[in-house]
């Protein structure tokens, strides 16, 4: 081989040196090739991952943005929990399979983790919350049953034309039994009156109800309830009394429980913040360009191959 190149040097210097100058070309034209044949597979690649990035965090964003997690609700919490450990392990094997600038990682890093530590601050609670939807949703019910209760009240009560005072305060113990339940569902959904509704736990509405189904049974001059003395009606009051204690049990349950229900409402409503910042990250993360410059110079290299191969026919030709 080194034989024939020198023959060809002494016999054709031209010749020669076109082929020289174009093998050369060939391998630094093929080494470019292959660096941008890589690129362009690790282009693919990361497009995939960071839309599986992109895909997860919407899921994790949808569920944040309702009521599922302070509701209580179990499935929501298990969708939530798997969308943060996918997210996690993507976020991961990215880091450790691609070459990206400290400031590109370390940009989407700080966010996640932000979000992060919320939604494990959200997971600490889920039994709290799963417990809080089970007395919420006992207490509704036991509601409910009273209102069907009062109902019989009155109808009772209208049936044997007494007291018209008794009748007014027992229609009025509806209207009672319905700000009791407004102020559970205030509380429990977290909107600006839930403050205001504590307050009327302890001692607005159940007082007030209290209050009134006592003096239906004991009668009360101060409040001027008169006792009632209809056997029928008396047995209603009666079971009303049983519900009461029961939704008073709950409201003071739920009070109790109300500061978790409220660090995870915080919990959510900083995880929405952080939502546009780690939208914004990922796309920065997907906008990984191959290099422009190693794809002129393989592009000139292989012009430069051609050339020389035209140069090395002619110059034999030449000759």
């Amino acid at each position: 081989m080194l034989k024939i190149i020198k023959e060809l040097k002494q016999q054709n210097l031209p010749a020669f040196n076109f082929a020289l100058v174009g093998l050369i070309a060939l391998m630094l034209s093929v080494i470019g090739l292959t660096l941008l044949v890589h690129g362009l597979t690790e282009q693919k690649q990361i497009a995939k991952q960071v839309g599986d990035l992109q895909i997860t965090g919407r899921i994790i964003e949808s569920i944040v943005v309702t009521n599922r997690l302070t509701c209580g609700e179990e499935a929501a919490f298990s969708e939530f929990e798997k969308s943060v450990n996918i997210f996690n392990q993507q976020w991961t094997d990215f880091k450790q399979q691609h070459n990206y600038s400290d400031k590109t990682i370390k940009e989407l890093d700080t966010v996640w983790q932000r979000i992060n530590r919320n939604a494990l601050k959200i997971l600490l609670m889920k039994k709290d919350m799963m417990a809080l939807k089970a007395v919420v949703d006992e207490a509704f019910v036991d509601l409910k049953t009273m209102y069907k209760m009062n109902d019989e009240l009155v109808s009772i009560l209208l049936s044997h034309n007494v007291n018209s005072r008794q009748v007014l305060m027992a229609k009025e113990l509806t209207v009672l039994l319905f700000r009791e339940e407004r102020s559970i569902a205030s509380i429990y959904n977290g909107d600006e009156n839930a403050v205001i509704s504590e307050d009327d736990f302890g001692y607005g509405n159940l007082h007030q109800i209290g209050m009134v189904l006592n003096g239906f049974l004991s009668g009360d001059l101060d409040e001027g309830i008169k006792k009632i003395e209809d056997v029928k009606a008396r047995e209603v009051i009666e079971n009303q009394m049983i519900l009461y204690k029961k939704i008073d049990s709950h409201a003071n349950t739920i009070l109790k429980m109300s500061p978790i229900l409220f660090q995870v409402r915080e919990a959510q409503s900083a995880m929405f913040r952080d939502s546009p910042e780690l939208k914004s990250a990922l796309t920065k993360l997907n906008n990984h360009n191959l290099n422009t410059g190693l794809m002129v110079l393989t592009l000139c290299g292989w012009l430069c191959v051609f050339v020389c191969s035209y140069g090395y026919v002619r110059a034999l030709k030449t000759k």
